[in-house]
């Protein structure tokens, strides 16, 4: 019987953890691939203005829950974690990206960072829904992000092109992503590496 329990959990593990790896999807929602023909360089930005996470429409809502849930299990943790929350971005998160896109777009002549005066198209890259997931040992789930991809001319401010990059999972191998921000860190990495590969076969080739 125990070791019917176990062999169960390990299924749910691998199942919860794995699961959404098929599911991520990728469309041009406005414009053309021809409209990035030529282009070398990004000058990219980032945007979580509006984002969802995981069943809430509000993530100010989420923020508020999360920090209450954690300080009544210890006091002051709360704001801490919610300060995680908003720096992951831009310390964790983002360079994951960045790396891994220009990885991929390197063959392509092409590159990308943030504050790239030069470029004359900007890629705004748009959280619009996080799943954070978990990992509590027995069980996990990947974490999830849904990102759009917008590129703007910018010397007329004319969008080119959007892009919907949906349920791109993030988790680490042998399940050792206990901490939400390398779970998502790792779907960030994924959403630069598939974007770039994207870019490099069908409008960059």
């Amino acid at each position: 019987m125990k070791l019917k329990t176990i062999v169960l959990s390990m299924v749910t593990f691998l199942i919860l953890g794995t699961g959404s790896v098929f599911a991520q999807k990728t469309k041009i929602l406005k414009g053309k691939l021809d409209a990035l023909s030529g282009v070398k360089t990004l000058d990219i930005e980032y945007d979580y203005d509006g984002m969802t996470v995981g069943k809430y429409n509000d993530e100010a809502k989420y923020i508020k829950d999360g920090i209450a849930k954690r300080d009544d299990k210890e006091p002051g943790s709360g704001e801490k974690w919610a300060k995680a929350w908003v720096s992951d971005r831009q310390d964790r998160f983002q360079p994951k990206f960045e790396t891994l896109l220009n990885e991929t777009l390197e063959k392509a002549g092409v590159s990308a960072s943030v504050g790239d005066d030069d470029a004359t198209i900007k890629l705004i890259v748009q959280t619009v829904f996080t799943e954070p997931g978990w990992n509590i040992g027995i069980t996990k789930r990947a974490a999830e992000i849904t990102l759009n991809y917008i590129f703007i001319d910018k010397k007329t401010d004319k969008q080119l092109l959007k892009m919907e990059m949906s349920r791109i999972p993030g988790s680490t191998a042998f399940g050792m992503d206990f901490d939400t921000g390398m779970r998502l860190a790792e779907a960030y990495a994924k959403g630069g590496k598939e974007l770039g590969k994207y870019l490099s076969k069908k409008a960059f080739k």
